[in-house]
């Protein structure tokens, strides 16, 4: 996606594999800064290095993946109640929790999930022989290319519309899989319903924006040179009087080595000349780039479906508004997501049609609280109950005065 003439959403690409900070800067392990580096003004190819090098951007993707990956996996089928039964030592869950020699379940997740909103595409390949798989991986989005049969509207499974999924090497013979080998989570929001849209595409101002800002503080910190000078503002009769060299290296010496109010140097001195400072430095205040950081982080955070009050802020959140924001979290966003994936799975795993899988949250402390508090609160009920009821009052009326359902 092409950004117009914004020059601040430019990435140097310089010399090595460290480099990707904002026009103008280049970060490598000797942490030399300003080397002249080719820009980049498309998001397009460059996705992860964007995402890994806008903190804001990472912060809350991360978060993301950190919630979404703490859930279980439960195997159900149907037994004629609403929430179904658990199938006990279920092979899939095994598998969703050990996918591949290289990942755990919970770090499988977690890729999928940055996979998914960096590049809007993560596609899983299980690999089986017979019956339940014995592997399944996110293969590397970046590296794909999707060849289509070029029909869509008259087809009902999905080989008629995809061929094949080639990922693609710089060295060796390319991997081709099958349209229904592999399991594709979309986001959706894009042009094409067999391409999903990453989230970047749609922020690509704020990016742009939190770059800038925060390559602008980068450079007034760094590259600032001197924060100001003490200016000579003597006169004599005719105007003003220049100092001599000699003069001015004594001054120089004096409020910048002997004098000062560090050990050592003295704290007064009498200068006789009439001098005064004068600032040099930026007004980085005024410039007002931290706000812009926020309020780019805040569109940042909607895009994923969470909430302001999850996420640290300068004067802090208060305990109430931050488990709040995080249980929302989870009920907006984390749980949609996972029952989509859990979808996805289901149909790409070839479950029977009475079987389904589940994420499952319960065990999680922010809920554990939530469960006390409401077994607290159905305590607190049934002694206002039992009062009234030794009271004398009318069973139905009691329930009503006592807040007891039903």
């Amino acid at each position: 996606m092409r950004i117009g003439s914004f020059s601040l959403l430019s990435w140097g690409k310089g010399n090595d594999a460290y480099t990707r900070t904002p026009r103008g800067f280049r970060i490598d392990p000797r942490f030399e800064y300003n080397k002249k580096s080719e820009k980049w003004q498309v998001i397009e190819g460059h996705e992860r290095d964007i995402f890994e090098t806008t903190a804001p951007l990472n912060t809350v993707i991360s978060r993301f993946a950190d919630m979404f990956s703490g859930g279980r996996f439960v195997h159900k089928r149907m037994n004629g109640t609403a929430d179904g039964e658990i199938i006990d030592d279920s092979e899939i869950v095994t598998l969703l929790e050990n996918p591949n020699p290289l990942q755990s379940g919970e770090e499988w997740l977690k890729e999928l999930v940055i996979n998914y909103f960096v590049f809007g595409n993560n596609v899983i390949l299980p690999r089986r022989i017979a019956g339940t798989p014995y592997l399944i991986n996110n293969l590397p989005w970046n590296q794909i290319e999707i060849k289509t049969t070029g029909k869509r509207w008259e087809q009902s499974k999905i080989k008629g519309i995809i061929e094949e999924y080639r990922v693609k090497y710089d060295i060796g013979t390319d991997d081709i899989f099958k349209g229904d080998e592999v399991i594709h989570l979309r986001r959706s929001g894009g042009k094409s319903a067999i391409i999903g849209e990453s989230v970047l595409n749609q922020l690509h101002m704020e990016i742009s924006n939190t770059r800038g800002a925060m390559g602008f503080r980068n450079v007034n910190i760094n590259e600032h040179g001197a924060l100001g000078a003490w200016v000579n503002k003597a006169t004599d009769s005719i105007g003003s009087r220049a100092m001599g060299t000699e003069e001015q290296l004594k001054i120089e010496k004096q409020l910048t080595k002997t004098h000062g109010i560090h050990d050592g140097q003295a704290r007064l001195k009498l200068i006789p000349n009439h001098v005064e400072w004068e600032s040099t430095a930026f007004p980085i205040k005024e410039s007002m780039l931290f706000e812009e950081v926020d309020a780019n982080k805040r569109a940042m955070i909607d895009a994923v479906g969470f909430n302001e009050n999850m996420f640290s802020k300068p004067n802090g959140s208060k305990f109430d508004n931050l488990n709040a924001g995080i249980r929302s979290g989870y009920e907006n966003a984390i749980f949609p997501f996972a029952n989509n994936v859990c979808q996805k799975l289901k149909n790409g795993l070839l479950l029977p049609n009475n079987e389904w899988l589940e994420l499952e949250y319960s065990h999680l402390p922010i809920f554990k609280e939530n469960e006390k508090e409401k077994a607290e609160t159905s305590k607190v009920k049934a002694e206002a109950y039992k009062s009234f009821i030794d009271a004398g009052i009318d069973p139905t009326e009691a329930r009503m005065l006592s807040g007891i359902d039903g």
